[in-house]
């Protein structure tokens, strides 16, 4: 199996635009005013807690971090040093209850930027988070629902298109990348990693040659179609079985230069489909594949 020059320098693309990460911090204080809720009586400043969980180390979902109210105003405050990168931090404040299914704030997870100074975020407990904006580089089309006999969900599918592609007929590479709700636009996700906008700057700087790019929307069932196992072996027949030759029969690919890959779990089913379909895929994209997962068992499979 080899990595394709595409992937490569693809893959470097996404990190500078969207992914990368550096050993420099920035401060994020967050200042959460909980005085609608004592006002309604939802939070009792005597005995209740309030803190920060997310998706960026110190930050996790797993356990929150308290902030403090210190000159008692119900506006509780906590300072966390995150690294800095292009990508948001995901977070949510939570009001810490016996039971752990309580306490979330409504709505979708918030985002913070950390790809500069200081910042501040301050604002209500449960304030609903701004509409994110539609922003698509470039020609990409989407396949709403599509079904499949692999597996119990259908799933939405992005398609980036290279420029010329309307005026040749020509025939291109087809990069298949999981977590496609994530890849070209905020408004699916509430970030993205700019897939469209690095695949444009690349193949017009001559870098790499045009190609297709295949985003895959993730279900509620990420963790085990990701996986090697029996649903990560039926999200592997629907990608190879099905949707690639829907792709060939529908947009001008060679179907001899298909590509796969992923980030995190992303990362690790793509290894995985490599190793199990090596005469489909002729490259591999693994962007901090999660090889912890069975106790690094996908190390025996390359």
């Amino acid at each position: 199996m080899r990595v394709s020059t595409i992937s490569v320098l693809l893959l470097a693309a996404l990190h500078l635009s969207g992914c990368r990460d550096s050993v420099d911090s920035v401060e994020i204080r967050f200042d959460i005013d909980m005085s609608g809720e004592v006002r309604s009586g939802s939070f009792n400043r005597a005995t209740d807690l309030v803190g920060v969980r997310g998706s960026v180390q110190p930050l996790s979902w797993g356990e929150s971090l308290i902030a403090a109210d210190a000159d008692g105003d119900s506006v509780y405050t906590l300072r966390v040093q995150l690294p800095v990168s292009a990508e948001p931090a995901r977070y949510k404040f939570r009001m810490e209850r016996a039971n752990p299914g309580e306490g979330w704030e409504d709505g979708r997870d918030r985002l913070v930027p950390r790809d500069g100074g200081p910042r501040v975020v301050a604002r209500a407990f449960n304030q609903p988070p701004p509409a994110p904006q539609t922003e698509l580089t470039g020609d990409i089309r989407h396949h709403a629902s599509v079904s499949s006999g692999f597996l119990d969900q259908p799933r939405d599918v992005r398609v980036y298109l290279p420029p010329g592609y309307a005026d040749s007929e020509h025939r291109y590479p087809v990069l298949y990348l999981h977590d496609g709700g994530n890849l070209f636009d905020a408004a699916n996700a509430g970030f993205e990693w700019h897939a469209d906008e690095a695949a444009e700057a690349l193949i017009s700087g001559g870098e790499i040659e045009p190609l297709i790019i295949v985003g895959v929307d993730a279900t509620a069932a990420r963790m085990t179609e990701y996986t090697p196992g029996p649903e990560g072996e039926a999200y592997g027949q629907f990608l190879t079985r099905e949707l690639k030759p829907f792709m060939d029969a529908t947009y001008r690919t060679d179907p001899a230069r298909a590509s796969v890959g992923g980030s995190s779990l992303g990362g690790l089913i793509s290894v995985f489909l490599g190793a199990r379909y090596p005469e489909v895929y002729e490259g591999i994209l693994a962007a901090s594949p999660s090889v912890w997962w069975d106790d690094r068992s996908i190390l025996g499979l390359v």
